[in-house]
């Protein structure tokens, strides 16, 4: 016995190679990313414009360059550089009297490996408001 694993080389269908195609199509790395989209990039964070339709006026997404499943699982860097973009998004959007509502995209956790933070400027007078949507919507879940 040569000592090579059976899985090596990798043959179409074993788990690495569905996950590195899973990896290779993913519209939110970076390099896949339009450049006219890209607002900011940081050491571990870059922030864009939707792709597709925006939720609002102004609406920008903070988008992981490495893919992670959730926020939870970045690391100090990624933490440090996500709070100082959170404070600054927030600053800028209430020089224009707006408030900023941050969501974290994680779906299809299995297959995806990159999550995405939509940032959603909203009236700072409706702001107020929004604990109670947000509460209702998940009760009526």
């Amino acid at each position: 016995s040569s000592g090579i694993n059976a899985e090596w080389p990798l043959r179409p269908g074993s788990e690495n190679i569905k996950e590195h195609k899973r990896l290779e199509s993913c519209y939110m790395c970076l390099e896949k990313c339009s450049k006219d989209s890209i607002v900011h990039i940081g050491k571990t964070l870059y922030v864009r414009v939707p792709p597709n339709k925006s939720l609002a006026r102004n609406h920008c997404q903070v988008v992981p360059i490495t893919h992670i499943v959730s926020t939870v699982n970045g690391d100090e860097d990624f933490w440090a550089e996500l709070s100082t973009l959170k404070s600054t998004i927030t600053t800028k959007f209430s020089a224009h009297k707006l408030d900023v509502v941050f969501m974290e995209l994680a779906q299809r956790l299995g297959n995806r490996k990159h999550i995405l933070i939509d940032c959603v400027p909203v009236p700072i007078e409706e702001s107020a408001l929004l604990p109670a949507y947000f509460k209702k919507a998940i009760l009526e879940c």
